[in-house]
């Protein structure tokens, strides 16, 4: 879990872990291709970069450059009966409740991967892309 993360952010933060990948591809895409991307790109990067915790934001680059054995993905959603589908390992009981109504962030662990819950407004995101 990340201490530096209050309840009521988390909603936001699981949001902009979910874009923030993206949003980097895209602009990186574009300064190769010496386009100039859009001021929205930037500023909608520029917010998650400052909504996300500085600890989960390292931690996320981390992850991603060097993934722990096991690790398939950086985010991993966590299925109704407690399962993280990055490893199909078991998530505590006691996490579940707090993971579903987003008031905290966790990590799994068996390969590190930020456990997702299932959510409308976050499949939403998933959707989008």
């Amino acid at each position: 879990m990340f201490p530096d993360l209050s309840p009521a952010a988390v909603p936001d933060v699981l949001r902009c872990l979910l874009e923030y990948p993206e949003l980097r591809q895209v602009l990186q895409t574009l300064h190769q291709q010496n386009c100039q991307p859009c001021l929205e790109l930037r500023v909608r990067l520029k917010y998650c970069e400052t909504h996300l915790p500085a600890s989960l934001l390292s931690y996320f680059h981390n992850l991603t450059k060097h993934p722990p054995a096991g690790c398939r993905t950086p985010l991993a959603i966590v299925t109704p009966d407690g399962r993280c589908l990055g490893c199909r390992g078991s998530i505590p009981t006691a996490w579940l409740p707090r993971i579903r109504l987003q008031t905290a962030l966790y990590v799994c662990e068996n390969c590190g991967a930020i456990l997702l819950p299932v959510n409308p407004a976050i499949m939403e995101v998933c959707d989008a892309k």
